[in-house]
């Protein structure tokens, strides 16, 4: 640490370098930790993490010590390339031949699963400095595709820079209000949900696949958004409302597609259900409450916050967006459309982002206007300080009736899927389905189109175990997902096993939450999988 924090010092921080951002690819899980490890002690320097809500780290802001209380001062960043694109899952090696072919990542070079990198070592340098230098123009290649698609440069996360984009595209005329303290909480809890994500029965056997073309996409041009401000609506709902959220309980004997949403238990928990006969006491979209009116289901109004007027469509945005991504050099797969993708799935994100007032500083001395940090314990905790930041406030595209609006949509274009054939259909996650049989004709297809469905599959043979749980079989190179283990560490027979009710068991090394390691928790714990279930730290040996 010492050694790296010398380094830091000569090289990094330096006059010259200052308003600078250095870019590591994955930086927020691995590079930000050594960084803020070997700096926090140093009197000179105070390091501002961004932080969301639930401490994701996002980066770092370095000022000087003197500047520590100059909220504008200049500084030095260390962002993660991965937020700044937007592009997760992605490794280095596919980014890099994505954006700059012109550098490819060395392979062959070094085996980190036998060796450690060696600086003495001229290959492992050479393996080094071309990462950095592969990443650099591939860093650049993506920042320059944004600004001459969008003129909006890359930033601390996708996030931020396409909220910018997705406002400048809202048509003009519409008028959006942030919600009232009440109508926020009740969108946040019960109304917001992610994606739809269910498996309706274990299965063994051919299967269709069949996914949405840019989802979240097309869901901002198919539904009507809430514009204006809402009206709590008492007594009978008026006729020919637009966009509302509706406080229902709904029963229908005859469900076969199970229901997502949340509820209160009776100990006034937040509960997330699947139900297909019954709703609990919950609020939902305009969207979904006619689509269960249209399936027949019995449903008791209990109250109502409306939008009053028609609601507005993306439709103009996103009409660019596809037609960008389906027509730029290099095609939808390229650099050009991979970020307007990224830009796309990025729009709305922000519209949810709900905004903690507080600013974490990790430091040698605290600032004048900070206080200790004391976590969960009786003590502060050294070198962790905080500060009650008033610019850190709701911002002008802070609507979580937006992303709710918009995610419902597309649970609900799933739904309709599912009830093509309820016996034959499988498996929904988020933007796709599966069935044990083709019901390609019964289904919107076309390869490219927003919002129309793509085939994925068509009688490959599958096992289908649990949520995001499942291998192609009969093949040398299968298809597999389980969520949490190294999938590359199981095989053929550990997917059989789990199929039969016998999952397999992960030994693993998992990073820590950063604000837990600046306190002195070890970077990386041992965990183990049994399946996608976390065992009790007790079953770990050593």
């Amino acid at each position: 640490m010492a050694s790296l924090g010398r380094i830091l010092v000569t090289q990094f921080l330096t006059d010259e370098n200052l308003d600078t951002a250095f870019v590591a690819w994955n930086g927020n899980r691995f590079d930000a930790y050594f960084i803020a490890a070997a700096l926090v002690t140093n009197r000179d320097f105070v390091i501002c993490p961004y932080l969301t809500k639930n401490k994701a780290l996002r980066g770092l802001r370095i000022v000087r010590a003197a500047d520590r209380d100059n909220k504008k001062a200049r500084c030095w960043q260390f962002l993660c390339g991965i937020a700044m694109t937007g592009l997760v899952g992605l490794n280095l090696e596919k980014f890099v031949a994505n954006f700059a072919p012109d550098f490819p990542k060395l392979t062959g070079t070094i085996d980190f699963e036998r060796e450690q990198f060696d600086p003495t070592n001229p290959k492992h340098c050479a393996y080094a400095m071309r990462d950095s230098e592969g990443l650099y123009h591939a860093i650049t290649r993506a920042q320059q595709i944004m600004m001459e698609t969008f003129d909006a440069p890359l930033s601390v996360t996708m996030g931020g820079v396409c909220i910018r984009i997705f406002q400048s595209h809202i048509p003009d005329g519409v008028l959006i209000d942030p919600p009232t303290a009440d109508l926020a909480a009740i969108l946040s809890r019960f109304v917001m949900r992610g994606g739809f994500c269910y498996i309706n029965r274990q299965y063994r056997g051919p299967v269709w696949k069949y996914d949405i073309n840019q989802a979240y996409a097309a869901a901002m041009r198919e539904c009507e958004l809430p514009r204006g401000g809402a009206l709590r609506v008492v007594g009978t709902m008026p006729e020919g409302l637009t966009t509302y959220i509706v406080r229902i309980r709904a029963f229908n004997p005859r469900g076969v597609v199970p229901f997502y949403y949340r509820s209160l238990d009776d100990k006034g928990r937040l509960r997330s259900r699947f139900d297909a006969t019954e709703i609990l006491d919950t609020w939902i979209t305009s969207i979904e409450h006619r689509q269960l009116l249209a399936e027949g289901w019995t449903v008791e109004t209990l109250d109502c916050w409306a939008w009053p007027g028609a609601g507005f469509k993306m439709t103009e945005y996103v009409d660019r967006l596809e037609t960008l991504r389906t027509t730029c050099e290099g095609g939808p797969s390229g650099p050009i459309g991979t970020m307007v993708k990224a830009t796309g799935n990025h729009s709305y994100g922000k519209t949810v982002e709900q905004i903690e007032p507080i600013e974490y500083i990790l430091a040698a001395e605290c600032p004048n206007d900070a206080l200790p940090y004391y976590g969960d314990g009786s003590d502060p905790i050294e070198f962790i300080y905080y500060r009650m930041d008033i610019d850190r406030k709701p911002k002008d595209y802070h609507q979580p009736q937006l992303g709710a609006f918009i995610t419902s949509h597309v649970r609900m274009v799933l739904r309709r899927a599912a009830l093509i054939d309820p016996a034959a259909w499988l498996y929904a996650d988020t933007d796709c389905v599966i069935f044990s049989r083709d019901v390609s004709a019964d289904l919107d297809i076309h390869p490219k189109r927003y919002g129309a469905w793509k085939i994925e599959e068509q009688g490959a043979r599958y096992e289908i175990i649990a949520k995001k749980v499942y291998t192609q079989i009969d093949v040398e190179q299968p298809k597999r997902s389980a969520k949490g283990l190294n999938v590359k560490r199981l095989t053929n027979e550990d997917f059989s096993r789990w199929y039969e009710g016998t999952p397999p068991v992960q030994d693993q090394i998992q990073i820590n939450n950063f604000l837990s390691v600046m306190r002195g928790a070890e970077m990386y714990r041992k965990q183990r999988r049994e399946g996608t279930r976390v065992a009790v730290p007790e079953t770990l040996e050593g």
